[in-house]
Order: C-alpha cells, then sequence, then structure tokens
C-alpha cells in the first residue's frame, strides 16, 4: 500500500470523468481483505468462497508458488475489444 502513496502514476482522465479498468483496485481490496483476516487473501479467498461453493478448479495464483497450468493464459492482450490474444 506505501508503493501507491509514493508511485506517479499517469492518469487518463480526470477523477470521476471515467472510468477504465485496473488491477489497482484489486490490490488495494486484497490487502484490506488481507489485513482485516490476519490472512493471506488466497488463504481466506480458498476457505470463505471457493470451497464453500464446491469451486474446486478456480484458485488465487502465486507466482513463486505455483507454475502455468495447461490451457491457463500465463500472458494476453486485449485485441480489438474484449477478445484476448495469448502471446508466446
Amino acid at each position: 500500500m506505501e508503493l501507491l502513496t509514493t508511485s506517479n502514476v499517469l492518469r487518463f482522465f480526470k477523477l470521476g470523468r471515467n472510468f477504465d479498468y485496473s488491477n489497482t483496485g484489486y490490490f488495494v481490496l486484497a490487502s484490506i481483505v488481507e489485513k482485516i483476516s490476519r490472512t493471506s487473501f488466497s488463504s481466506f479467498l480458498k476457505q470463505n468462497i471457493l470451497e464453500p461453493l464446491q469451486m474446486k478448479n478456480s484458485y488465487v495464483h502465486s507466482f513463486e508458488n505455483d507454475s502455468i497450468r495447461e490451457n491457463q493464459l500465463d500472458w494476453y492482450r486485449l485485441h480489438r475489444g474484449w477478445s484476448h490474444v495469448k502471446n508466446c
């Protein structure tokens, strides 16, 4: 969270004018969950959402601990709107 306060992020439009997808919001949400639950975001999600709903094929990927699974997009770019194109 400290990184967010010290970084100089470029903005594409004035605050409150438009909307654009951003991973930053999800990072902030995960940080809040970790602080309140006193556990990792992946553990919280697994225990409170994925396991109760029996979502056996869903998980939070960890770059440090997990390898890319079969048929998983490891990196992509948006092409013509919302179509994902896998980059090799």
